[in-house]
């Protein structure tokens, strides 16, 4: 008779179930394969390791696989288990939402919770609530800035963490990097969005004004991803958002040739990235911004803030929540498809072929 040890075999679904969380396949079917399953297997263990079993299957794409493995081994019950939620409803997500909600509040297992919590973030994401998604899936907001009080500020609006960081200061952006790896044990997603604009023509521009726009803008965000990068490739998976701008790749404006020179040049780095790093599960896209209304632009005066609403067909400026909208997006599971691109928000303003189309 087979020695059947129940707390192995119980330590080994909840390993393979932890690591399926994190993306690592390879050791959570390694350690699905170590169970063994006979007639003496309490049902409990044959439950979550068929559960197990058939999830991996239907991620896998193998869904018909995983309905034959649900409806040979798993006994049927007035409530549906989370992966007969998805079978069932695969084309129905609206549906899938509201199953899901109903069967969270009953888990009791810490790690089938976050199963249940890690599907409901993808139900979200296909009924288009990124934001949710991503609160669901757990993300926490990590600021960080060379502004200490603003900084602080926004990640207890955010309910998130904030470090202090320079981004030319490579020792301090790896140091920083690694001490959020360790203290929330990943880095998923990344929203480079450090950039500086001062306005100087090019007859007045010093070496010194290239300098520092060209630092703080590429080489800020070089760094920045660069370290980020190296945690994403062990974790086979990262959304990298850029934040970029309409100037300098399709626009131009007076004073800021460097700018524009600096946002064209951080989109060449994006494009490459992508290919070097796609083969990981890591997506690297940008958002090219129009006129938002932050506070650069209102520094700027109402003169010039009304000056350019007249020349945006949707007659508004954006809002910064525009292009959080679509960062969310981007850093979304959903958008695995998409790499190497970039997305204007800008209300329309590159569209028209004259500056009087109103």
């Amino acid at each position: 008779m087979t020695k059947i040890n129940i707390k192995k075999d119980i330590h080994r679904i909840n390993l393979s179930a932890y690591y399926w969380l994190l993306n690592k396949e390879e050791e959570a079917l390694r350690y699905l394969n170590e169970v063994r399953i006979s007639r003496f297997t309490l049902p409990i263990v044959r439950y979550c390791y068929y559960m197990n079993l058939a999830e991996y299957k239907y991620y896998d794409g193998k869904k018909e696989e995983a309905r034959k493995i649900l409806d040979e081994n798993i006994k049927k019950e007035s409530n549906k288990n989370l992966l007969e939620i998805f079978l069932d409803y695969e084309d129905n997500p609206e549906q899938k939402v509201f199953e899901l909600e109903k069967i969270l509040p009953k888990q009791r297992n810490r790690l089938y919770k976050m199963q249940v919590e890690n599907a409901l973030a993808i139900a979200y994401e296909e009924i288009g609530n990124f934001e949710k998604a991503l609160k669901q899936a757990g993300a926490k907001v990590i600021i960080g800035d060379i502004d200490k009080e603003k900084g602080e500020m926004t990640a207890n609006e955010l309910d998130g963490d904030f470090y202090y960081l320079d981004v030319i200061n490579k020792e301090q952006v790896q140091y920083v990097v690694q001490s959020i790896c360790e203290k929330y044990g990943k880095l998923s997603i990344l929203c480079s969005n450090t950039g500086i604009f001062p306005q100087v023509t090019i007859e007045d521009m010093t070496e010194e004004d290239w300098d520092k726009v060209q630092n703080i803008n590429v080489k800020g965000a070089f760094l920045v991803i660069q370290a980020t990068l190296k945690h994403m490739k062990k974790q086979n998976y990262g959304r990298i958002v850029l934040i970029s701008s309409i100037t300098g790749d399709i626009t131009g404006y007076p004073g800021w040739a460097h700018y524009g020179a600096s946002k064209a040049a951080q989109l060449g780095f994006m494009r490459t990235a992508a290919l070097e790093y796609a083969k990981y599960g890591i997506t690297i896209n940008a958002i090219q911004p129009g006129n938002i209304l932050t506070d650069g632009l209102i520094e700027a005066g109402e003169e010039y803030m009304n000056k350019m609403k007249s020349v945006i067909p949707v007659n508004v400026l954006g809002k910064p929540e525009d292009i959080g909208y679509t960062a969310v997006f981007l850093a979304s599971r959903e958008a695995g498809f998409i790499t190497g691109q970039r997305i204007v928000v800008d209300g329309g303003q590159i569209l028209p072929e004259t500056p009087d189309f109103q």
